[in-house]
């Protein structure tokens, strides 16, 4: 309590709920709060539809990642953000796309509710074309066994950039992960199963540069067809503006706002 007696500012991330019962201890004391993603579950559980609404209503404002929030959940925000990167000065601007055997990295949990069964199919659809193709797997859960049989699964690591680098095609649909890919000039694939997931990846800025489907012979058919060069050109310079600064300046601007 003393702790949040001398803040100026509280800041939540998802669990305001933790702190409602300060907030009517310390009416006069601003707080804020940021709505991050989604639960992992279709349709989302109406409780926690209930808490965001409420942890809403009694923020001074908010931010949301992502534009699909405010239809999902009902939380109208102050600023929608994406998160940011790291900018590279001099970045060189080029596609990094290999013409021989390319190399494809798929990153996150293992699970159904980041679309696996969709990047599964879709290397089932590769495989009977016989497109040449290898597979690195950053990430663990229960289709482990399954994606063995395309490539290397090497479990949750520390340090995913180094493989990104080496690479040529990203399966993803996490922003952050979108955003360093995009700057390293990658081909991106983004799988979804359900509305929401829809929504997530083509209410964003990161649908026009990048593959979004939940058909797997769609998603085969671009990866066979190939980044398009001018698109990956246009998403590194994109990419690269889209700092940790920028992210920054957005909190700074919400908490003068209010």
């Amino acid at each position: 309590i003393t702790l949040f007696k001398g803040a100026d500012i509280i800041h939540a991330h998802d669990v305001f709920i933790w702190y409602l019962p300060l907030r009517f201890l310390l009416m006069s004391k601003k707080v804020f709060t940021t709505f991050h993603g989604y639960e992992g579950k279709f349709p989302p559980d109406p409780k926690a539809i209930r808490i965001r609404k409420l942890s809403n209503s009694l923020s001074y404002g908010s931010i949301n990642v992502g534009a699909f929030i405010e239809k999902w959940y009902g939380t109208k925000s102050d600023f929608i953000t994406y998160g940011g990167i790291h900018e590279i000065k001099n970045l060189k601007i080029k596609s990094t796309q290999s013409s021989k055997k390319k190399k494809i990295l798929l990153v996150g949990r293992l699970e159904k509710d980041i679309s696996i069964q969709v990047y599964v199919d879709t290397l089932k659809e590769l495989a009977k074309k016989n497109f040449p193709f290898t597979l690195t797997v950053i990430g663990d859960g229960t289709f482990r066994k399954l994606l063995e049989s395309y490539g290397t699964v090497l479990g949750f690591k520390r340090d995913v950039k180094k493989h990104l680098k080496s690479t040529d095609i990203i399966f993803s649909s996490s922003y952050l992960l979108m955003l360093e890919s995009l700057q390293q000039g990658k081909q991106i694939i983004s799988a979804y199963s359900n509305p929401l997931k829809h929504d997530y990846l083509h209410n964003s800025p990161f649908d026009k540069y990048i593959t979004v489907s939940s058909s797997p012979y769609d998603l085969a058919k671009a990866i066979i067809r190939g980044g398009n060069k001018e698109k990956i050109l246009k998403a590194q310079k994109w990419a690269n503006t889209q700092t940790w600064e920028k992210v920054c300046d957005t909190y700074i601007e919400l908490w003068n706002k209010k």
